[in-house]
């Protein structure tokens, strides 16, 4: 059995440690064995169902709470649209991952930080809308399949885009954060949760377009930056260079926050480079079979540098 693999009830066990994500173990504590006994998550569902309806609509738009909460059944209300999602909600998934205190979820979760509450209820829905199929991708899953599973989970994806396309296309087409964070697992370290936020982006952006009609052609679309194409090799410089380009767009969007916002947004980006610090400084250069001396004196001029 793989390390990570973990047997479920009634099936065959769970490769990667996916039964034991931020978003698995959210949704088991709120739903518990049975969602009816759980009066929160019944409530809950209440306005995924009602938001989920609102796109699907032929022409969805922008709505509001209280659109949301006129489409809620049996009945909705605005102290109870605020127990699912805004600032003072209870039990947000964003919450959850915040809590967990692990450098990948603290990343995702601030992908999805929201300043409109309506907007916080979407990337929900999308992750209830979204669990069937991954239920489905996980009793298909097996285990030490990395490229194979991470082309599955697209392919899945693009499934659940298609069948749900106004809700996909929500909020800048923001995959399911629990798909997001099924991706970084599964690739094992070699895609981040930006990267992996970013490359699930792309595949619902282009399954609400025409590689969305053709078999296939979502997921060639990513694969590149899946990770699962043919290896090349990347010039040292050009990483370094996009990694500089990261860290000032990130500078630049804190400017745009409020300043409490901004303040919390600084303190764990700082926290992420620093452990990003500490991890590259535990893998010396000569380890990686790059001489990084003999690249520096290939460069024009290095042979003139003042010593």
């Amino acid at each position: 059995m793989h390390p990570s693999s973990a047997a479920t009830p009634y099936g065959p066990p769970v490769p990667y440690g996916l039964l034991d994500t931020a978003s698995a173990r959210w949704r088991r504590r709120l739903a518990g064995p049975d969602s009816d006994e759980r009066a929160h998550w019944r409530t809950r569902t209440w306005y995924y169902q009602a938001v989920a309806e609102l796109f699907a609509e032929p022409t969805p738009g922008r709505f509001t709470w209280r659109d949301v909460v006129a489409a809620v059944r049996p009945r909705g209300s605005r102290s109870t649209f605020y127990d699912v999602a805004g600032r003072k909600a209870k039990h947000t998934l964003v919450e959850e991952m915040l809590g967990t205190g692990t450098s990948t979820a603290t990343q995702l979760a601030l992908c999805y930080l929201r300043t409109a509450a309506v907007d916080q209820l979407v990337d929900e829905t999308k992750v209830w809308s979204y669990w069937p199929y991954r239920q489905g991708w996980l009793d298909q899953l097996q285990p030490d399949s990395d490229p194979a599973a991470a082309e599955s989970l697209v392919c899945v994806l693009t499934e659940w885009a298609i069948r749900n396309p106004g809700l996909a296309q929500a909020v800048g087409y923001a995959p399911p954060v629990c798909a997001v964070e099924d991706l970084v697992l599964i690739r094992r370290g070699r895609i981040s949760p930006n990267r992996a936020f970013g490359t699930l982006t792309g595949a619902l952006r282009a399954a609400a377009g025409p590689l969305g009609e053709v078999p296939g052609g979502v997921l060639a679309s990513v694969r590149d930056d899946l990770g699962t194409a043919p290896t090349r090799t990347a010039v040292p410089d050009t990483l370094l260079v996009g990694l500089a380009e990261q860290i000032y767009g990130l500078r630049e969007e804190l400017r745009t926050l409020r300043p409490e916002q901004a303040g919390t947004m600084r303190e764990l980006a700082t926290a992420l480079v620093r452990d990003a610090a500490e991890l590259l400084a535990e893998e010396p250069a000569e380890e990686s079979g790059t001489d990084l001396r003999r690249l520096d004196a290939d460069r024009p001029g290095a042979g003139r540098r003042a010593r």
